[in-house]
This record gives C-alpha cells, sequence and structure tokens, in this order.
C-alpha cells in the first residue's frame, strides 16, 4: 500500500482533529521539498490539517466529514504547503480505513494539478475579459457564437448589414455573411475557414483568432469590412465561444491607397516604426530600387544587417547613430522632421545618395514614420556646379 512506486505522492493521517499524520511516501516528500518524514512531521507539528492553505482548510475538513458520511471514499482539491512555504494545488483521492492499531486512517493519493489550475484560471481570466469587452464594445456590428451548439447567442447590427439574428444556427450566419463577399474567391474563404469543423479542429490545435478584411456588400452599396474572430472556452459550460467585431474601414482604406500613390511618386521607401516595441511595417517601396529590408520585423535588428551589406564601416556608425531610437527622439524634440543624408551601395551595387526624413506619425504612442529619398542625380549636379 504504502509503495513508493505508485503513481503520485501518497500520505495517511488519522481521522482525528487536526489530521494527526500517520505515514507519507517518500514521492510525496519529494514533491513538496522535504528531505525526509521527520523533516515533515516536525514542519507541520504532526498535524497534515496544518499544512493545508488556511483558506482551505475548514472548507477540506467539512467535505471530509459530508463525503465520510455513509461512504468510505473521498476527492477533494485543495492547497497545500511545500518546505519553500510555497503552496500547490493537489487532487486527493483517498479512503477510510482501519489501521493496525484500529485507529481509523485517511490513505491518500495526491496529485499535483498546479498547472492544470493554473490554464483553467488563465481561461476563466481570459474569457472574463472577452465577455466585459463584448458588452462595453461600441462595434455597430458584433456577436457571440457558440460554436460547440452550432448556435448565435447574441448579435448586433445595423439594418442595412443585417445577416443574422439571436437564436439562428451558425451555419446559416456564416452562409450569409460569405453571400455579402463581393469577390467569389473570398466568399469560399470564408465558407471553409469559418465551418464549425474547421473552428473545433483548429481550437484544439491553438488556433484562436481569424481576421479578415474584404470588400462587402450592404443594402445600400458596399464597404470594406474588417472583422475580428476570437475564440474562448467557457469555463462553465466547456463549450466553444467565438465573439466576432466588425469594423468600416473604407475610410482607412481610401487613405492607404492615396498615401501609397503619393509615396511611390517620391519615394524610394516609407516604413512605420513603433518605437515602443522595436517593430517596423514597410508601408510603401519602389520595387526598381530593390528591397533592402524585409516588409516587416524588429527595426533595430534588420538594419543592422542591412550596414553590412551595404554600406562601409564609417557609414555604418553614422546610420545606425541617426536611427537609434533615443536619438530621433531627441532630434524630433521641437521639430517636425528630422533629416539626414547618407551614401551607400543599393541592392545592385551602385553607389547611390539617400535622403532620410523621419517624422512622428504619433508622438504619445511613439509611432514614426520615415522615409527614404533618392537624391543622387541632385547631389552630382551639385558636384558638376561646383
Amino acid at each position: 500500500m504504502l509503495n513508493d512506486s505508485l503513481p503520485g505522492g501518497m500520505f495517511g493521517c488519522y481521522w482525528e482533529d487536526g489530521l494527526p499524520v500517520y505515514f507519507i511516501n517518500g514521492m510525496m516528500l519529494d514533491v513538496l521539498g522535504y528531505d525526509g518524514e521527520a523533516d515533515f512531521i516536525s514542519d507541520v507539528d504532526g498535524l497534515m490539517a496544518n499544512g493545508i492553505h488556511p483558506d482551505d482548510r475548514a472548507a477540506v475538513l467539512e467535505a471530509l466529514d459530508r463525503q465520510l458520511s455513509g461512504n468510505f471514499q473521498y476527492s477533494l482539491e485543495y492547497r497545500i504547503r511545500k518546505k519553500n512555504k510555497s503552496y500547490i494545488w493537489v487532487q486527493d483521492i483517498g479512503r477510510l480505513v482501519k489501521a493496525e492499531n484500529g485507529r481509523d486512517v485517511l490513505v491518500s493519493v495526491c496529485m499535483d494539478i498546479t498547472d492544470e489550475k493554473k490554464r483553467l484560471q488563465m481561461e476563466r481570466e481570459l474569457y472574463d475579459r472577452e465577455m466585459a469587452y463584448f458588452s462595453g464594445n461600441s462595434v455597430e456590428i458584433q456577436g457571440r457564437i457558440n460554436v460547440t451548439r452550432g448556435r448565435v447567442e447574441r448579435y448586433f447590427h445595423t439594418e442595412d448589414v443585417s445577416i443574422s439574428h439571436d437564436g439562428d444556427s451558425f451555419k446559416q450566419m456564416v452562409i450569409k455573411l460569405a453571400d455579402t463577399a463581393v469577390e467569389p474567391s473570398y466568399r469560399e474563404k470564408l465558407l471553409s475557414e469559418l465551418s464549425r469543423k474547421n473552428l473545433l479542429n483548429n481550437f484544439r490545435s491553438g488556433k484562436q483568432e481569424y481576421q479578415f478584411e474584404f470588400l462587402r456588400k450592404k443594402n445600400n452599396g458596399m464597404f470594406w469590412a474588417h472583422m475580428d474572430f476570437r475564440l474562448y472556452l467557457n469555463p462553465d459550460t466547456q463549450d466553444v465561444m467565438m465573439f466576432f467585431y466588425t469594423k468600416n474601414v473604407t475610410e482607412q482604406k481610401v487613405r492607404d491607397y492615396t498615401f501609397d500613390f503619393i509615396a511611390k511618386m517620391d519615394y524610394d521607401l516609407i516604413c512605420d516604426v513603433d518605437m515602443v516595441r522595436g517593430n517596423y511595417q514597410m508601408l510603401s517601396r519602389r520595387a526598381e530600387n530593390g528591397t533592402t529590408l524585409p516588409d516587416s520585423g524588429v527595426f533595430q535588428d534588420e538594419i543592422r544587417q542591412k550596414t553590412c551589406r551595404l554600406m562601409d564601416e564609417e557609414t555604418s556608425r553614422r546610420y545606425l547613430e541617426c536611427m537609434d531610437f533615443d536619438n530621433i527622439r531627441n532630434q524630433l524634440e521641437g521639430r517636425k522632421v528630422y533629416s539626414f543624408v547618407l551614401q551607400m551601395n543599393d541592392t545592385n551595387g551602385s553607389f547611390r545618395t539617400k535622403k532620410y526624413q523621419i517624422f512622428y506619425i504619433n508622438e504619445p504612442l511613439q509611432r514614426v514614420g520615415i522615409t527614404r529619398t533618392d537624391v543622387t542625380d541632385i547631389a552630382q549636379e551639385k558636384i558638376a556646379g561646383l
């Protein structure tokens, strides 16, 4: 019965006040961090109840009384103290038996379920946070779907884009949503990715978020829609729930197109740099000038790789100083644009002169725009005129 090779730690305690320790096996001692049985007994003053978390102790004793009334078995979950004074969650499954001395003894097998408890707690926090966001959100088109049961639970919409109602089947809603896509290929994409089978299979594999951006029909025309879908496990029912939010991004699309058009006339490239997170996104570039940076990435890492390929040591040093985030903040203090000129090789090996301009897109968010212009011809004309 006391074999240390059994899975999970084991201990026994007398079914008396304070649960006096009867035995504890080596595996349980290892889990709790004790050197031996005497070490453990000394730490809990001989009473197993002293090792139970104070907030759980009364509930554990009450549950034992209740479960052992007319039965000889019990199953509990509670926190137990380790030698280092931290606590772990255990699942305690045991039964009431008679010891050799005739006293009643509880013999327990305990499994450390701390990681599972943390996972469940995280699931609940994420679900509760999403529910709060959903309830307080002002997006005109949003919904909550029970994917497990295939039912639309809540749907908010404007009349010109209505595709569902509370209580409708999820399959119906997805078909109606897909039918609003202007492009036939996007219709098929929505039907495929938002199928109930696909969502549940992907959720089990860890995929919980989907984003779609497409030209969408409505009653009086069409608009560019950006849709976010987020899936969570309902901790109470264990059903997979999906929350979705739709934004009209038509104006943003128009601005982006206009910005891209203007950028192509004047600049080699324009990129958006987040100086807080350290990443960047390329907004526009001229393909004929060669690709010197990927479309996105960690900004400082990428520009260091660039200097190795395209610049000599002195130019590289100056370029990295100019692009240092602290230097950019200092340079932009009190002015709108910070600029500098460098000479470098392009990806074709040609020697070019480039002008960089840096400006805040949003100063509180520490987002800056960086443009680069090829001024080789202008520089050569100036030299020729000297």
